[in-house]
């Protein structure tokens, strides 16, 4: 399997980067953080789906909102190229997945592509990821360990984990049984305990059978009672429904009298009230004069208080049009003064036309100087760039010498070495004494002329930009002036409507004294007026009483009617008070036999039905105990199985570890071997998995080696680690091998012979990526892919 290219969206510290790999060894650079081991997370979670942390942190912070992360993985098997494709979408990362061979579709969906995956891989996640992938401190950790410290690294490394869970699996499942029987062997009940609950069962049947034979003697009394209380129930609904009629008549016949007496009552009082309004009749009749006189004195008053108002509002207009005579005479005396000043604008205006006019005509002059100015200097760049060319040409031939060929004629050179020399030397002398000083000169006069000119013009602005400031602050004025004349003819057209209104007000006139002694009489005749006013409201409510007193003789007529109508009533209803209690104490007492009886009747089924329960939770209690003991023999078998199940496991786990390790120390000797050019013959390993290398035929621990062979010995003890896990897993070979961060505090001399170990291995591996933070370590790859962040997220590039 080799790894070809990976594209990573919104994914970690990448936001777009898309990485094509190379074959050999390969240092992957940069500093921590940057993203390095992201990408080997990526590959990993592109071929299974696993995600490297929680959904929330794999989205990349350069990411916009809601952007989905996507992972693009190319990898060759053989000839086949396949290509997988995982998107995590929506608020929830939901993961989609595609899977592709060939540019072929072969499964859809995370599940499908995952199960095709270690079809075509032939091992799980967890196998592919410890056979690619030496962690960081792993090599280290492989020598420096030791005992059983040592053991447990290298089932960790070789993914024995799944066989531990198994293996406590099966131990929490046996501690959980034994837990279950020993909590139900608590709640059994004992001999005796069975033995008192079956004698407390035969007293409560014999009980619940006398108590049986109560509850149905008095259910027969009941039924006794219930028919007599029928007959009984009838009379008395009768005689009830007697008494609530009687009841009834006797209470409509008392709201009548209390209606009729009211009647009466409100009749007297109605004619009270007519002989005081009669009265007050009387004496509107005699207050009649006054209040004629009243009627006049009042229009007297309103006549002359309209006068009064009149008059104040013809004061007013004139203290008005005083004033404003005097505003319109200071105003127009203003307004001349500001037209005087106004002369002046015509005069300005001619002279801002003409300094604008010979503006532009200095300003043609300097645009003709400038064309002028231009083309010369045109002039003198051709010229500069014909003696730059003849002093090339001389330098081509001075480096090509007498016997060279002409660079234009390709004929020898000989004689004409010095003449043409001689010639162009002539050349520039002519263009460089004659041409370029009179140019020169006149582009020199020119420059003078256009400065001359521009200074001109910036005078010129100077003045007309005095003149427009005057220029708008004499139209200021004039806009002043024309809106002040405006508002001169709106207050004379205000002038003369005052004039006209004082004109209508002229035959206006007014007697304070009249107006004085009128008001004075008005207020005399006022009290005597409100006086009379009250009657006249006392005479308008004589017939309304008038009125009352007949509607309320009716009203007292209709209520001696009914009252005798009701009364005939309760005499023919035929109903007695003495008859009624008779019939109701009997009802009363027979009901209360008939309640006392059904009383009886319940407390005896609550306590027939209190010993039924008592049988019912004894029988449960023994039934429960059976069915416990039967649990708790089927828990013990359990039990026992799960016992020999623990001893079967664990001694696999342990026979598994023991197999692996030979096919380790083969892998590793060859390797170290073929790496140290035969120099050392093999690795072995004990039972406790101590490492030792053989040398001239003799076994020597690893601390007798130096550190390069100490770290090559390492180098091959992963590498063997990862063949027996393929091998385990039934997989076919991995082109490719990750190491992350192996070099660690080592000096040049350890880092050296790791190198040069791993480029013994390319014919094993085409593809060896070595992750590194060190920047001293780039010049030990032959290629290296450098991974650096930026302000757009991280990316990756080959140097």
């Amino acid at each position: 399997m080799i790894i070809q290219k990976l594209t990573l969206k919104n994914f970690r510290q990448y936001k777009d980067a898309t990485i094509e790999f190379k074959e050999g060894l390969i240092g992957i650079i940069g500093k921590n953080g940057s993203g390095k081991s992201t990408i080997f997370n990526a590959i990993v979670c592109a071929l299974y789906g696993v995600l490297p942390t929680a959904k929330e942190y794999m989205v990349s912070v350069f990411a916009e909102e809601k952007a989905s992360v996507s992972i693009e993985l190319v990898f060759q098997i053989d000839n086949t190229q396949y290509r997988i494709v995982r998107e995590f979408r929506g608020k929830n990362l939901n993961q989609y997945a595609s899977l592709y061979k060939n540019d072929v579709a072969i499964a859809t969906g995370a599940t499908d592509v995952n199960r095709t995956i270690e079809d075509i891989l032939g091992m799980p996640q967890d196998a592919f990821t410890h056979s690619v992938f030496a962690a960081q401190g792993e090599l280290r950790q492989i020598s420096e360990t030791g005992g059983s410290d040592r053991r447990e690294l290298i089932r960790k490394i070789m993914g024995f984990s799944l066989l531990d869970e198994i293996v406590q699996m099966i131990r929490n499942d046996r501690n959980d049984k034994k837990r279950f029987i020993e909590g139900q062997q608590v709640m059994l009940l004992s001999d005796d305990e069975i033995k008192a609950n079956e004698s407390a069962l035969e007293k409560l049947y014999q009980e619940l059978s006398h108590k049986e034979k109560e509850v149905q003697t008095l259910q027969r009394n009941h039924e006794l009672i219930s028919e007599k209380f029928i007959n009984v129930q009838k009379n008395f609904k009768e005689q009830q429904e007697l008494y609530i009629k009687h009841n009834d008549l006797l209470k409509k016949q008392t709201q009548l009298q209390a209606q009729f007496d009211n009647c009466m009552q409100n009749i007297a009082e109605a004619k009270e009230r007519l002989k005081k309004l009669e009265h007050a009749k009387a004496e509107y009749e005699k207050m009649y004069g006054h209040e004629k006189k009243y009627l006049e004195c009042k229009k007297k008053k309103e006549e002359l208080e309209q006068a009064r108002a009149m008059n104040m509002k013809k004061q007013a207009l004139q203290k008005q049009y005083d004033e404003l005579m005097h505003e319109l005479h200071e105003k127009e005396k203003s307004i001349k003064a500001e037209q005087s000043e106004l002369q002046k604008l015509d005069d300005l205006e001619t002279t801002i036309k003409q300094n604008d006019s010979r503006k532009k005509d200095i300003e043609q002059t300097a645009k003709s100087l400038q064309e002028e100015l231009y083309a010369i200097k045109e002039h003198i760049g051709g010229i500069e760039k014909a003696v730059k060319d003849r002093k090339k040409h001389i330098e081509q031939i001075e480096k090509l010498g007498r016997e060279a060929e002409c660079p234009v004629c390709l004929r020898p050179l000989h004689e004409a070495y010095d003449a043409t020399i001689a010639k162009l030397l002539s050349e520039i002398e002519e263009y460089e004494k004659k041409e370029l000083a009179i140019l020169k000169s006149a582009a020199e006069k020119k420059d003078s002329m256009l400065k001359n000119t521009e200074r001109e013009v910036k005078e010129l602005d100077i003045q007309l930009n005095a003149l427009q400031q005057q220029k708008a602050q004499l139209l200021e004025k004039k806009k002043n002036v024309e809106k002040a004349l405006s508002e001169l003819k709106k207050k004379r057209d205000n002038l003369d409507a005052i004039g006209l209104q004082l004109q209508e007000l002229s035959a206006v006139m007014f007697d304070e004294q009249e107006y004085a002694n009128i008001v004075e009489e008005y207020s005399k005749l006022e009290a005597v007026h409100t006086t009379f006013i009250g009657l006249e409201a006392q005479i308008r409510e004589i017939p309304v009483v008038q009125q009352r007193i007949g509607q309320l003789e009716k009203q007292k007529n209709d209520r001696a009617v009914e009252i005798k109508q009701i009364t005939e009533d309760i005499a023919n209803l035929g109903f007695s008070e003495k008859l009624y209690h008779e019939v109701k104490n009997e009802y009363d007492s027979v009901l209360q036999e008939k309640e006392k009886i059904i009383k009886q009747l319940n407390e005896e089924k609550l306590l027939y039905n209190d010993i039924k329960n008592a049988i019912g939770k004894i029988d449960d209690e023994l039934k429960k105990d059976k069915q416990n003991r039967k649990k708790i023999e089927a828990a013990k078998q359990e039990f026992e199985l799960l016992q020999r199940l623990d001893k079967i496991m664990d001694g696999f786990r342990e026979s598994v570890l023991q197999m692996a390790r030979p096919v380790i120390a083969n892998y590793a000797s060859n390797l170290f071997n073929q790496l140290t050019q035969g120099r050392y013959q093999a690795i072995e390993m004990d039972d406790t998995f101590n490492f030792q290398i053989m040398d001239d035929g003799r076994w020597y621990p690893l601390s007798r080696f130096s550190g390069g062979e100490i770290d090559c010995a390492n180098l091959c003890l992963r590498i063997a680690i990862s063949n027996a896990i393929r091998d385990f897993s039934g997989s076919g070979a991995v082109g490719f091998m990750a190491f992350d961060e192996i070099f660690g505090s080592q000096d040049n001399e350890r880092r050296n012979a790791i190198i040069n170990a791993l480029y013994t291995l390319q014919e094993q591996y085409r593809q060896i990526f070595i992750i590194s933070h060190l920047d001293d370590v780039k010049e030990l790859f032959p290629s290296i892919l450098y991974v650096q962040t930026t302000a757009n997220g991280s990316v990756a590039k080959w140097l």
